[in-house]
């Protein structure tokens, strides 16, 4: 019989990964085992391949380490791991006979570890693969009587529990995905509910908000809400493009309602609306940087410099008297960087440089 503490742990591990190692723990205590471990396994046409392998808190590591050696590890041969429906048990015992001295050879190099009597469930998962469970006992030692059953009857919800936690970790992956794109982003972005509590803001957006935001009380201090002014435009459904004051401060706002579909895959919490936010200085954003327009068209440091004014607004004359050259040799620069970028007017040059793709990133990233 299943302990529910086992069936909670494990379940709850999908969101509190070290209740997987207190699961493992339960179940070795109630099999009297002196190691647990649980696996993931792809199958392939002469073996079963790791792709994961969690252990109990007694496990010792350098019997981990063996575990996944695949291709020294005679456990994993599909000879003895025939595709199965249902729950398949292994023992060394009965695997043929003639890979029994390979059985032998690395059950002794597991005794050197501490580790005794195998006894190892496997259970298929579809796409995903195979999960598996394997329990040792000490040397010398006797599982309990009832270890059989006990893993034929855990085995389907280790199959769903590690369902949970590759998709927790799938979801979580691409929750860090999607923030290291925005955090590279120099535009500003954020994700927020119909109440400003933001949920994700790049730097960018961090910067831009500063001082139109506070502090959630009693929330981390990496939680804070967009002041209250903003909630109106939110909800008011059009225009989707505001401008929004604040004091002094004044910031045009694109807000795109997110489905909730997208509120699940990024693990947006809570049932209220959200909103992804592009934002910008109504002051004008600045201009791309002259080491963003070198990387990007191949100028040279001195035209970058050149086209960096021109999208700022200076002319070509400022730039000559800031840079210390004649007005000629400023002209020579502005015709050179024309034909690298196939401009034909110094007004369709600029129009270029604004709306490359070479500021979104940067070029630290």
């Amino acid at each position: 019989m299943l302990c529910s503490n086992v069936l909670g742990d494990l379940y709850g591990a999908s969101m509190d990964r070290p209740r997987l190692a207190t699961a493992l723990d339960r179940l070795r205590t109630q099999t009297g085992a002196r190691s647990v471990t649980i696996h993931w396994f792809n199958r392939t046409p002469d073996r079963l391949r790791h792709r994961w392998l969690a252990t109990c808190s007694a496990t010792p590591a350098p019997a981990g380490e063996l575990s996944l050696l695949d291709d020294l590890n005679p456990r994993t041969i599909v000879a003895v791991n025939p595709v199965h429906d249902g729950v398949y048990m292994l023992e060394d015992d009965n695997c043929p006979d003639a890979l029994q001295g390979q059985f032998h050879q690395w059950q002794a190099r597991l005794r050197e570890q501490g580790l005794g009597q195998f006894l190892g469930a496997r259970i298929a998962m579809g796409a995903l693969g195979e999960a598996g469970l394997a329990v040792h006992a000490g040397v010398g030692t006797p599982l309990a009587a009832h270890c059989r059953q006990a893993l034929i009857d855990l085995m389907p919800h280790v199959r769903e529990a590690l369902r949970l936690m590759i998709e927790t970790d799938r979801r979580a992956n691409e929750n860090a995905m999607l923030r290291q794109v925005m955090d590279r982003i120099q535009f500003a972005l954020a994700i927020c509910d119909d109440a400003g509590r933001v949920q994700i803001a790049n730097p960018a957006a961090q910067s831009l908000l500063e001082g139109l935001v506070v502090r959630v009380p009693g929330m981390a201090d990496t939680e804070w809400r967009l002041i209250e002014g903003l909630r109106p435009l939110l909800l008011s459904g059009s225009p989707h493009a505001m401008r929004w004051r604040h004091g002094d401060r004044e910031v045009l706002l694109h807000a795109v309602a997110l489905p909730r579909f997208a509120l699940e895959r990024y693990a947006i919490a809570g049932e209220r609306p959200a909103f992804a936010l592009a934002l910008a200085d109504a002051g004008g954003p600045p201009p791309p940087s002259p080491a963003d327009l070198r990387a990007f068209f191949a100028l040279t440091p001195s035209e970058a410099d050149l086209l960096a004014r021109l999208c700022g607004g200076d002319d070509v004359a400022t730039f000559a008297q800031a840079r210390g050259v004649s007005i000629h040799t400023a002209r020579t620069q502005l015709k050179q960087v024309m034909a690298k970028t196939r401009a034909s007017r110094q007004a369709d040059l600029i129009r270029l440089a604004l709306a490359s793709p070479s500021h979104l990133f940067g070029r630290s990233n």
